[in-house]
């Protein structure tokens, strides 16, 4: 289901097998036919897991998902998302918009989010399609990005869609970890922000990544180019 990614980047990508973890639970976890995660927007998903690489200090990271959204509700539906034991604060998560809530000009919209210790943070979300356009139907494939860019003193969040960068945030931040929440440790949740019932995804999730760097713009498009 969820792959972590160290290293050069090609098409089948060089992963680093998570399937001794034995903190991953797939018991609400939804699957299709073709043994795809299948996301009912009520009762399944896949709750926060832990791993000592989630836990980093000014490293990149890059979340990288293809999604087919079956509904706009007026409720969040997180896609993959890392946080602490609590989901309270710090938060960094790949998300789609509640129908009447949005950012960047759009209503449902998906978004990439970088939340600190502290409680604030920035959003970058997708300025061009809306939650009802997103449930019309369809594949999409998104990847948020949080790097400190070549020359730069502070960390920028971008997010793309279709191999195309369609928006980019300064997050005004010098550093950022991971590596301890305010309630707990952090882990990773899929198709759900808080690891239980809220914030479920209503859509089909074949495809779904977290990577310890920024990938390039060329290895967004090639990677959109190649599903």
């Amino acid at each position: 289901a969820s792959q972590f990614v160290n290293g050069t980047r090609s098409v089948s990508g060089s992963l680093l097998d998570l399937t001794g973890n034995t903190s991953i639970d797939l018991t609400n976890a939804g699957f299709d036919s073709n043994a795809q995660l299948d996301f009912d927007g009520t009762n399944t998903y896949i709750p926060k897991f832990t791993d000592s690489r989630f836990q980093f200090a000014d490293t990149d990271l890059t979340y990288e998902v293809v999604v087919n959204f079956n509904s706009n509700p007026d409720s969040y539906q997180t896609l993959i998302g890392l946080a602490d034991t609590n989901d309270y604060i710090p938060r960094f998560n790949l998300s789609k918009f509640r129908s009447g809530t949005g950012v960047n000009g759009k209503v449902g919209n998906v978004y990439m989010q970088l939340i600190d210790q502290n409680g604030s943070g920035v959003t970058a979300g997708d300025p061009d399609l809306s939650g009802a356009d997103l449930a019309a139907g369809g594949y999409y494939h998104y990847v948020g990005v949080i790097s400190k860019p070549a020359g730069s003193s502070t960390y920028y969040v971008y997010l793309y869609r279709n191999g195309e960068l369609v928006t980019t945030v300064n997050s005004g931040r010098t550093t950022y970890d991971t590596t301890q929440g305010v309630q707990g440790s952090i882990g990773l949740a899929i198709g759900t922000q808080f690891g239980n019932t809220a914030s479920v995804l209503d859509g089909q999730l074949p495809v779904t990544k977290i990577y310890n760097r920024a990938l390039t713009a060329g290895e967004v498009k090639n990677n959109y180019s190649h599903y």
